[in-house]
């Protein structure tokens, strides 16, 4: 259990199954949850990769030219607003492998049908992300590279507290096919109004079986809620020790009413009257 958890916290609970290059999978082996090496990823046959570096990523891609140069600048980007975000002081480090692919068939025992990328641990510790780009994906870098922001300076969340870190990664995405994650909350909260902070976190995952996206836009503004009320400190106190911040108005649990209440309507301030998301969009498309 200690070690699926580990995984889920990761964004790579898919890792379940091996790795076995040529994207074949067998049943799980004792201790053969993850990758050996980066070789063997890139090993696995499909197009050609081209190759990129900057000064904190290694880019392996299957896209093309200034493709590939806009993407190293979108990671560039994505770490700066990343650290500055958490608070870190220095990002020097050896520089992150990205690995970019057009589908979801190359990289089958990592990539599920749904997935648009993934940060996940090579078993030697060493950090890498997949990106799943195409005409009708876009590449998620700010949500990948938060995730892995924040579990090197920030650690594992809190037992049970997985959650979080889709959470943390959307709000730092900050969008939903275009529209703002805190206007798609509105509208996902007006069509849930019995929906409270411990059905959102103890629920957060079958949620999510159900539509990733909207877990995980709700998880969004929980984050920019709190980030509203005690800044970064109340956020990381959360992610490191599952401690929600008090509330003045509220006795009882943490997870009181009135907190709930306060979450509710700090999301409808915040989104005010902008134009939501077509529901049908968000179920067919997700957040693009």
């Amino acid at each position: 259990m200690k070690t699926r958890r580990r995984l889920m916290q990761l964004g790579m609970s898919v890792l379940a199954l091996p790795f076995v290059a040529g994207g074949s999978s067998s049943q799980p082996a004792p201790n053969a949850t993850l990758p050996p090496t980066l070789e063997s990823l890139l090993a696995t046959p499909g197009l050609p990769l081209e190759e990129r570096a900057s000064e904190h990523f290694w880019l392996y891609s299957e896209l093309r030219g200034t493709r590939n140069a806009r993407l190293l600048d979108s990671l560039e980007e994505a770490l700066t607003h990343a650290t500055e975000l958490l608070g870190v002081k220095s990002v020097a480090q050896t520089p992150v492998p990205v690995i970019v692919t057009t589908s979801r068939t190359r990289f089958s025992p990592l990539i599920s049908p749904s997935t648009k990328g993934f940060r996940g641990v090579l078993a030697n510790g060493s950090s890498f992300i997949v990106l799943v780009v195409n005409d009708s994906v876009r590449a998620y870098t700010r949500h990948e590279v938060m995730h892995d922001v924040a579990f090197k300076h920030w650690g594992l969340t809190y037992d049970g507290g997985s959650w979080l870190s889709e959470s943390l990664a959307t709000f730092a995405d900050g969008r939903c096919q275009g529209v703002p994650n805190i206007t798609v909350a509105r509208d996902l909260l007006n069509q849930n109004p019995q929906l409270t902070l411990a059905d959102l976190t103890s629920d957060f995952w079958n949620m999510n079986g159900v539509h990733r996206h909207a877990s995980y836009v709700l998880g969004a503004s929980v984050i920019e809620f709190l980030w509203q009320r005690g800044g970064r400190d109340a956020v990381r106190r959360l992610w490191q020790t599952g401690d929600w911040p008090s509330d003045s108005a509220a006795s009882g649990p943490p997870l009181a009413t009135d907190l709930s209440s306060a979450w509710r309507s700090f999301v409808t301030q915040r989104a005010g009257n902008q134009a939501g998301l077509d529901v049908e969009r968000l179920r067919r498309n997700g957040c693009g």
